[in-house]
């Protein structure tokens, strides 16, 4: 696999496969990021998003925006093709394609793809994008990887319309929009902004209907993600960034040391002392 980062920055994308090595590890975190997944084998437990998601065999994900992406959990056997997009591929690629149909797609990010002939038209363009991927003297790499990916919402979308989930399921909502933006405001402003009020107000709702959004969408409430997130950065911080345990609880927000650690021994039963000096072996 070449480099993630370089390919993101030249491309906008990059496809790659994974497997079992990948138990525990961090997916790219960024709400500028889109990711689809092709469980090829095996079976997978994802954190995406706030969620606790499950890939099988023959199962597709559609995940926008990635907040907190990590696999919790595979089976020794488990194989999946990888497609990480920045927003702006991803956007413009989808124009023209009808709201109703990418609507589809994000109201259910997880699908088993029961019919065997789409299973292997969506194996098939993943690894054609992958095979002219790897072509670096391709002057049309963009244009030709566009369409290929572009042919995948395509398919899947189309697919949903058939299923009937277009008349039998519920559409995507405004619930659904205020969640998503929701989720990237949490990702850009965690680290200084603790309280619902914040969130609330920069998407002009109440509190009450910010929560009540989040328990539907998670069966947590609004202040327990914000400080799930928060409590994730601080770890992040705490392990890899070299910062005084003072420093990163001025870099949060936190009106001194003292507060920090209260908040940091609530959510995780350690001070951050105890938990820097563990080296961090501490699960997320």
């Amino acid at each position: 696999m070449r480099n993630l980062r370089q390919d993101l920055a030249a491309m906008g994308y990059a496809v790659f496969r994974i497997d079992s090595s990948v138990k525990n590890r961090q997916l790219p975190d960024n709400t500028k990021l889109n990711m689809l997944i092709l469980c090829i084998e095996g079976k997978a437990v994802i954190e995406g998003n706030m969620q606790c998601l499950t890939l099988v065999k023959g199962a597709r994900m559609l995940a926008p925006h990635l907040v907190q992406t990590k696999i919790l959990d595979v089976t020794p056997d488990f194989e999946a093709w990888v497609m990480v997009m920045e927003e702006s591929f991803s956007r413009d690629i989808s124009v023209g394609v009808p709201t109703e149909l990418l609507g589809l797609l994000f109201a259910h990010p997880v699908k088993v793809v029961d019919d065997e002939q789409e299973w292997k038209l969506l194996n098939s363009l993943m690894e054609s994008m992958h095979l002219y991927d790897t072509m670096n003297s391709s002057k049309r790499l963009l244009e030709v990887s566009g369409c290929i990916f572009r042919s995948m919402l395509l398919v899947m979308a189309e697919s949903e319309f058939k299923s009937g989930n277009f008349t039998k399921m519920p559409m995507y909502t405004m619930a659904d929009t205020y969640f998503r933006e929701f989720v990237r405001l949490v990702a850009d402003h965690s680290a200084t902004e603790h309280e619902v009020a914040f969130y609330a107000d920069r998407l002009n709702i109440t509190t009450k209907y910010l929560s009540d959004i989040c328990k539907q969408k998670t069966n947590k409430g609004a202040k327990e993600l914000i400080s799930g997130i928060l409590i994730s950065k601080l770890k992040r911080d705490i392990k890899m960034s070299g910062l005084s345990l003072k420093e990163i609880s001025y870099l949060y927000g936190f009106a001194d040391q003292s507060s920090m650690g209260k908040f940091f021994r609530k959510m995780t039963g350690l001070s951050p002392l105890a938990f820097k000096q563990s080296g961090g072996l501490m699960s997320d």
